[in-house]
C-alpha cells in the first residue's frame, strides 16, 4: 500500500498541493487527473521518490519512498518522454535493459508478446512509429514483473489507433497483485481503465472511485 500523509509540495514559492492524505491499495488502477499545470507529474515524482515533499510523508508498505529499499524490485516508471537506442533493434533495446537488471532472457520475449511487439522485434527503433515506440517503452516497463507500474501520459501524441493499442495493454496490466497509476486528460481512458481517480484541483487532491468521479466531473472536464 502507498500511504500519503499530510503531504505538501512546492515549486519555488508556489504551492502545488497541500495537506493531502490518501492511500493507494494493491490491485487498484488509478488515473491521475487535473488541468494542465495542476501538478500531475509533480505528484508522480513524489510518489516514486524522485523528489521530496516540502512537508508530510509518503510510504510504501511502511517504508519511506525515498529510501532505496522501499521500491527495490517493486516499481516501474515510464515517463512521458523517454529515450531508446535508435541504432539498436526493438529486441536489442529491451534485452539491454533486461541484462542490466539481470532479468532472464525469456522474459524479453514475454513482455514483447504482451505488448504485441514480438513480430517487430528486429526493426530498428529509428524505423518504428510513435505508437510502436510507446509499446517498446511499455515492454521495458514490464520487465521484472513490477508490483507497481507508473505511466506518465502513456497515450500522449498518439493517433486513435496507437492510443487504442496502448489502452488494450493497460487494461491487462492491473491485477490483484499489480497496481497501475497513470496520468491522463481523457475521460474515456478513466472510464475504460481506472478503478479510482486522484483528482488534482485548487491545490488539493481527492481520491474517488472512477464511477463517482465520472458522474460528478465528466461534464466539466474536456475529454
Amino acid at each position: 500500500m502507498i500511504k500519503i500523509e499530510n503531504a505538501t509540495q512546492m515549486y519555488h514559492s508556489n504551492i502545488i498541493f497541500e495537506q493531502v492524505n490518501f492511500t493507494i491499495d494493491r490491485g487498484e488502477r488509478v488515473a491521475i487527473v487535473g488541468r494542465n499545470g495542476a501538478g500531475k507529474t509533480t505528484l508522480l515524482h513524489a510518489l516514486v521518490g524522485f523528489s521530496r515533499l516540502k512537508e508530510g510523508k509518503i510510504s510504501i508498505d511502511g517504508k519511506a519512498v525515498h529510501q532505496p529499499a522501499a521500491w527495490k524490485g517493486k516499481l516501474s516508471y515510464l515517463p512521458e518522454k523517454f529515450q531508446l537506442y535508435l541504432q539498436l533493434s526493438v529486441v536489442e533495446n529491451v534485452q539491454y535493459v533486461a541484462d542490466t537488471l539481470r532479468i532472464p532472457k525469456k522474459e524479453v520475449e514475454a513482455v514483447l508478446r504482451h505488448t504485441n511487439m514480438w513480430d517487430y522485434k528486429d526493426k530498428r527503433i529509428s524505423q518504428v512509429s510513435k505508437g510502436m515506440l510507446q509499446r517498446v517503452g511499455l515492454s521495458v516497463a514490464l520487465l521484472g514483473k513490477p508490483e507497481w507500474v507508473v505511466l506518465d501520459e502513456p497515450t500522449s501524441g498518439l493517433d486513435p489507433f496507437g492510443r487504442n493499442d496502448i489502452l488494450k495493454i493497460m487494461e491487462n496490466i492491473g491485477t490483484s497483485n499489480r497496481s497501475l497509476l497513470f496520468t491522463t486528460h481523457h475521460m474515456n481512458e478513466v472510464n475504460k481503465i481506472a478503478t479510482h481517480v486522484l483528482y488534482l484541483h485548487d491545490k488539493k487532491i481527492i481520491k474517488l472511485d472512477a464511477n463517482t468521479f465520472l458522474e460528478q466531473f465528466e461534464r466539466s472536464i474536456s475529454s
